[in-house]
C-alpha cells in the first residue's frame, strides 16, 4: 500500500529533483479545468515515500533552504542568509535509514524552514521600520537619542550580520524587529522635555492620524501636504490605502454616512448625517500614556450651510475639554482649518488613558454638525505635580458645586452633593476627580433632561399656558382632567424622588391623558351634546364614571386605551341610536364601519391567492378613495416546451362586514363595482343559511369595431355622466361637480365603475355585507379574472320592520346602573352591560342600590 507525506516547501525544486517522483496530481479531488485543482495552496508538494526513498525528500528540503538563502542574500539580509546556509548543512546529517526518526526530523526541519520563510516575508516591514527610525533620527534631537541610535544599530545588525554560527538566531530577531523598533520610538519620544510653551509631540501614539496607511502618509512641502499616491485616489471613494485602524464612531448619532473618504485632496474621516440628534463624532482611545496634560489638534472642513460647532476634543477619566469651533466653510476652496486645543483647554490624564477625536453636536438644521477630519496630532504639556492636581481637584469641586446649585431634580441633586461631601476632605485627588467627573456628567444629563421637558414650547409648559388662559378653555370639557394630568407630572418633578432616569415614564402618563384620552373625551362630549336623550344619558354617564377615576389616581396607558375604546364604542352606538330614534331616518350608512375602506377596521378578509385587501388610485372620480381590490396573475407552463397550458387568476378572495344594531326592516345595500371577468360576486346575509349572492355584471364599450369589457375604462357610471353632461348640465346644478369629476376621470376615459343595489330583509338587527370570487364547487361561476374592485358601500332603509320589543343598542347604560338601585344588582361594565364576573379595567358593582367602582388591572 502506497503512503504519501504532504510537506509545505517554499521554492520549486529543479526539474532534475523530480526525476524519480511520480505525478500524483490525479489524486487531488475536485480538480478544475485541465486537471488543475480549484483550491490553490502556496508551496504545497506531494512526495512519495513508499518503499522508502527519504533521500529525495531530504534533498528537496536542502534545495529549499538553498533557495531561501538566495532570497535573503538578494534582499540584503546577509545574517539570515548565513543562518539558513548553515542549517542546510545540518540537514545533510539527518539519518535517512530509520523512517520513524526521519519523519520526526522532517517535522522539526519544516518548522525551522517556515520560520526562515516568515523572516524573509517580514524583511520588508523591518526595512520600513529602519527607514522610519532613520528619518526620526534625522529630524529630531531628543535627550534619549543615543539609546535610540543603539536600537537602530541593533536592527541594522539583524539585517547585515555577519552570521558567525555561534548561536545567533537572525530569523527570530527579524521577526521581533518591528516590535522592538516601535518600543524604541516610543521610549525615545518619551524622553522629550515637555512644557506648556514647548509641548512634546506624541502623535506617533495615534493610530492612522491621517486615516491612511503609514507608507502613504503625506509630506509637508512648503505648507502643502503632498500624498505620494494621490493620483491613484478617486474623490468620494474609499481607496485601498485608506485605513481607520484605531478609530470608531463615538457620537450618540450612529446613522448617516460615517466612513473613510478621499475628499478635498486628503484622506479623511467622513462624518455626515441628516437631521442629527445629539453628537456626530469619531474618536480613538490611546492607552499607556505618561500621566500629565495633553492637547489635541486636527484639520476639519465642512460644506456650505453646514457650519455649526464642529470641534476637536480630548477626554480622560476625569475630564473632557474641546477646542474652539470651526469658523469657516472651506469646502469650495479646499480650505482645511486646523483646530487646536489651547493650554487653557488641556486635559489631565491620570491613568494613562485618553480619548481624542472630532465632533459636532448637530445644533443646526439639515446636515448639521457634519464634517471631514484628518491630520490628528497629540501634544504632551508635561506632568501634573501635587499643586496642579490640587488645583484641578478644586476646579472640579467648584464645577460640581455650581451645578448642584442650579439642579432641579432633587434625587439627582442629592446624589451630586453626596459625592462632593464624600471627597471634601480628601488628599487623594485622582480617585476623587474620577468620581466627581462621573457625578458631574450624570448631573449634566439630569439638567439637560429637565430643560428638554421644561423649555418653552415643550408639552408641560404648553399645558400650563393653556390652563392659564380663559380658565382652561383650551381643553374644553376635559379641563379638570388636563389639570390633574399636569399636576401629576409637576408634583413629581418637585418631589424628593425626582430623577432624570424616571421622568420619561412619569410624563408619559400625562401625555397619555393629554394626547390619547382628552381628545376622545371632548369628542364624546360633543357627541353627547348633540345626541337625543337616550344616547346623551348613556354617554354622559360613561364620561362621568371615567372622569371620576382619572382625576382620583393617575391611570396606566392600558387603562387609558381601554377607556378610549369604551368611549369610541359607545359613541358609535349613540350615533346609531340617534338615527334609530329619528322616525324619519332612512340613511343607515353610518352603521357600516369604514364604508369607504378608510381603514380595514370592521372588515374581515380572506386573501386567497391575492396580494392585498384594499387599494386606491382608480376610483371613479379619480379621488383617493380606497376600495376592496386584490390581484393575482400566474401562467402555468409546460416544463419542457414552456408553452402556457393554464392560467390562474384571483382565487379564494373574500371580504365582509357584520353590520349590527340595525332596526328590523327592508334595506337597500348600494355598492360601486367593476370587473374584467365573470364570477365576481357581492352578497348580503341575514342568517348563515340565508345569503343572497349577486354577480357583478360585465359592461362593454366599442373600441373601434371591437367590443371590449369595460373593466378599467368607460363603464356605466362614466357613460351616464357623459350623457348628462352632453345633455347640457348647468354649472349651477348640485350634481355638476360629481358628474364632471366622473366624466373627466382617467383623462376622460373613465375607470370602468358601475353602481349596484341589493335588497335584504333584516329580522334580527344584524346584516352581513360582502364580496367574493366565485367557486364552481359552490354552484357559482368560477372567477376567471386577475382582479376586481368593490367599494363605496351605502345602506338605506326602505321599509320598517317589527321592532316592537327593541329600542336600539342603548337600552340600559350607566344611568340604568345608577338608578336601578336595589332592583338591579350585579357587576356592570362602563357601557352598562351586565357581566358574570369582574373584567379588566373599571367595573361597577351594584349592591343594595349603591354603585361602587372597582378597578381590575
Amino acid at each position: 500500500m502506497r503512503q504519501f507525506l504532504l510537506f509545505a516547501m517554499g521554492a520549486m525544486m529543479a526539474m532534475s529533483s523530480f526525476a524519480q517522483v511520480e505525478d500524483k496530481t490525479h489524486l487531488i479531488k475536485n480538480a478544475g479545468s485541465g486537471g488543475q485543482p480549484i483550491v490553490a495552496l502556496d508551496g504545497i508538494k506531494l512526495y512519495k515515500i513508499d518503499e522508502a526513498n527519504p533521500t529525495e525528500i531530504l534533498q528537496a528540503m536542502i534545495n529549499d533552504c538553498n533557495d531561501l538563502a538566495g532570497q535573503a542574500t538578494a534582499l540584503g539580509y546577509d545574517g539570515l542568509a548565513g543562518q539558513i546556509g548553515d542549517y542546510s548543512f545540518e540537514l545533510e546529517g539527518i539519518d535517512t535509514e530509520d523512517l520513524d526518526a526521519f519523519s520526526v526530523a522532517v517535522d522539526a526541519a519544516n518548522a525551522v524552514i517556515e520560520k526562515f520563510r516568515a523572516a524573509i516575508a517580514e524583511s520588508a516591514n523591518v526595512d520600513a521600520m529602519m527607514a522610519k527610525m532613520d528619518k526620526i533620527m534625522q529630524t529630531t534631537d531628543y535627550s534619549g537619542k543615543a539609546d535610540f541610535q543603539t536600537v537602530f544599530v541593533k536592527l541594522l545588525y539583524y539585517k547585515e550580520g555577519p552570521y558567525t554560527g555561534e548561536g545567533e538566531d537572525f530569523a527570530a530577531w527579524i521577526l521581533g524587529a518591528v516590535e522592538e523598533g516601535n518600543a524604541a520610538i516610543r521610549a525615545y519620544y518619551f524622553t522629550q522635555v515637555a512644557t506648556v510653551d514647548n509641548p512634546a509631540d506624541y502623535t506617533l501614539l495615534v493610530k492612522s492620524p491621517w486615516f491612511i496607511k503609514e507608507t502613504a502618509q503625506p509630506e509637508n512641502v512648503d505648507g502643502e501636504y503632498i500624498f505620494p499616491n494621490a493620483e491613484t485616489y478617486e474623490e468620494g471613494k474609499t481607496n485601498n490605502d485608506l485605513t481607520s485602524e484605531g478609530w470608531k464612531v463615538t457620537g450618540t448619532y450612529t446613522g448617516g454616512d460615517q466612513r473613510l473618504n478621499w475628499q478635498r485632496n486628503r484622506s479623511c474621516w467622513n462624518a455626515w448625517g441628516s437631521n442629527i440628534s445629539g453628537t456626530i463624532a469619531v474618536g480613538q482611545t490611546i492607552e499607556g500614556l505618561p500621566n500629565g496634560y495633553y492637547t489635541v489638534s486636527a484639520d476639519l472642513i465642512t460644506q456650505t450651510e453646514c457650519l455649526t460647532d464642529q470641534h476637536v476634543y480630548a477626554e480622560s477619566t476625569i475630564e473632557k475639554n474641546i477646542s474652539s469651533s470651526l469658523t469657516k466653510e472651506g469646502w469650495d476652496g479646499y480650505e482645511w482649518e486646523t483646530l487646536s486645543m489651547t493650554a487653557d483647554q488641556k486635559v489631565l490624564v491620570v491613568d494613562g488613558v485618553l480619548t481624542i477625536g472630532a465632533e459636532g453636536t448637530g445644533t443646526g438644521s439639515g446636515s448639521a454638525g457634519w464634517f471631514l477630519a484628518t491630520n490628528f496630532k497629540l501634544n504632551y504639556l508635561g506632568e501634573a505635580g501635587p499643586d496642579a492636581l490640587k488645583a484641578a481637584y478644586d476646579a472640579k469641586v467648584a464645577t460640581a458645586n455650581e451645578l448642584a446649585g442650579k439642579m432641579h431634580f432633587a434625587a439627582d441633586k442629592k446624589a451630586l452633593n453626596d459625592t462632593i461631601a464624600k471627597y471634601s476632605a480628601t488628599t487623594d485627588y485622582i480617585p476623587a476627580m474620577v468620581a466627581l467627573k462621573a457625578a458631574i456628567q450624570t448631573a449634566q444629563e439630569s439638567e439637560a433632561k429637565y430643560k428638554e421637558y421644561m423649555q418653552e414650547g415643550k408639552t408641560l409648559p404648553t399645558i400650563a399656558e393653556t390652563l392659564a388662559k380663559n380658565g382652561g378653555d383650551g381643553y374644553g370639557a376635559a379641563e379638570e382632567i388636563a389639570e390633574f394630568a399636569y399636576d401629576f407630572s409637576i408634583n413629581w418633578i418637585g418631589s424628593d424622588a425626582a430623577t432624570y432616569t424616571k421622568i420619561d415614564s412619569i410624563v408619559k402618563h400625562t401625555f397619555n391623558y393629554l394626547y390619547t384620552y382628552i381628545p376622545a373625551y371632548n369628542t364624546a362630549n360633543t357627541v353627547a351634546s348633540e345626541a337625543l336623550p337616550t344616547g346623551k344619558a348613556a354617554l354622559q354617564a360613561l364620561m362621568d364614571e371615567q372622569k371620576d377615576v382619572l382625576v382620583t389616581e393617575m391611570q396606566t396607558e392600558a387603562v387609558v386605551k381601554e377607556y378610549v375604546a369604551a368611549l369610541d364604542s359607545l359613541m358609535l352606538k349613540v350615533k346609531k341610536q340617534n338615527i334609530i330614534d329619528d322616525e324619519n331616518a332612512t340613511d343607515f350608512t353610518t352603521f357600516i364601519l369604514n364604508p369607504n375602506l378608510e381603514e380595514e377596521s370592521g372588515w374581515h378578509f380572506v386573501l386567497g391567492n391575492g396580494d392585498r385587501n384594499t387599494t386606491s388610485g382608480e376610483w371613479f372620480d379619480d379621488s383617493n378613495t380606497r376600495y376592496i381590490d386584490s390581484y393575482n396573475s400566474e401562467d402555468l407552463k409546460d416544463p419542457e416546451t414552456q408553452e402556457v397550458i393554464d392560467h390562474i387568476g384571483l382565487v379564494g378572495f373574500m371580504g365582509w362586514q357584520e353590520v349590527t344594531d340595525l332596526p328590523n326592516g327592508t334595506y337597500e345595500v348600494g355598492v360601486y363595482t367593476r370587473t374584467p371577468a365573470e364570477g365576481a360576486y357581492i352578497f348580503t346575509s341575514v342568517a348563515e343559511a340565508d345569503t343572497a349572492f349577486v354577480e357583478i355584471p360585465l359592461d362593454y364599450y366599442m373600441d373601434g369595431e371591437t367590443q371590449v369589457i369595460a373593466s378599467n375604462k368607460y363603464g356605466a357610471l362614466w357613460e351616464n355622466a357623459k350623457t348628462v353632461i352632453e345633455g347640457g348640465l348647468e354649472e349651477t346644478d348640485p350634481q355638476y361637480a360629481f358628474y364632471t369629476a366622473v366624466y373627466n376621470a382617467n383623462n376622460g376615459e373613465g375607470r370602468g365603475w358601475k353602481h349596484q343595489i341589493m335588497t335584504a330583509v333584516v329580522t334580527n338587527h344584524v346584516l352581513t355585507i360582502g364580496t367574493k370570487t366565485g367557486v364552481a364547487e359552490l354552484n357559482e361561476k368560477a372567477f376567471t379574472g386577475n382582479w376586481y374592485s368593490v367599494g363605496g358601500w351605502t345602506l338605506k332603509l326602505v321599509a320598517k320592520g317589527d321592532n316592537s320589543d327593541w329600542g336600539g343598542p342603548i337600552t340600559t347604560g350607566i344611568d340604568s346602573v345608577r338608578n336601578a338601585k336595589a332592583e338591579m344588582e350585579g357587576i356592570f361594565t362602563l357601557t352598562g352591560a351586565k357581566v358574570s364576573k369582574m373584567q379588566r379595567g373599571l367595573n361597577i358593582i351594584v349592591r343594595n342600590g349603591k354603585a361602587t367602582k372597582v378597578i381590575v388591572k
